[in-house]
C-alpha cells in the first residue's frame, strides 16, 4: 500500500529477497527489487526493477494507492490506470 499526500513526491524503497536457507546471498544469490514513485499534481508514476541472480517465486508486486488525489492516473510503464486503486508492477 502506498500512501500519498496529494502533492509532489519522489521516493524509492528496496525489497530484499533470498532463498532463506543457504548462504548463497554472500555470492550474489539474492534479489533486490527497487520500487520508485514519482508523483506530481497530474499523475503518479510507479516503476520496479530487480537486480541479482536469485529470482523469487513472484515476478510482480501488487500495489494499492491508498490515499491522496485519487483522480490522478497511475502510470506503470506503458499503461495508465485512471483513478488510482490497485496496479501490478512487473519486474522479472
Amino acid at each position: 500500500r502506498i500512501y500519498l499526500e496529494g502533492g509532489v513526491e519522489s521516493w524509492r524503497t528496496t525489497l530484499y529477497e533470498d532463498n532463506g536457507t543457504t548462504v548463497d546471498w554472500a555470492d550474489g544469490g539474492s534479489c533486490r527489487i527497487t520500487v520508485q514513485v514519482q508523483a506530481d499534481r497530474r499523475e503518479i508514476v510507479l516503476s520496479a526493477s530487480a537486480e541479482g541472480y536469485y529470482r523469487p517465486a513472484f515476478d510482480r508486486l501488487d500495489v494499492e494507492i491508498a490515499a491522496g488525489r485519487e483522480d490522478r492516473p497511475v502510470v506503470t510503464g506503458p499503461r495508465a490506470v485512471n483513478g488510482g486503486g490497485r496496479v501490478s508492477l512487473r519486474f522479472g
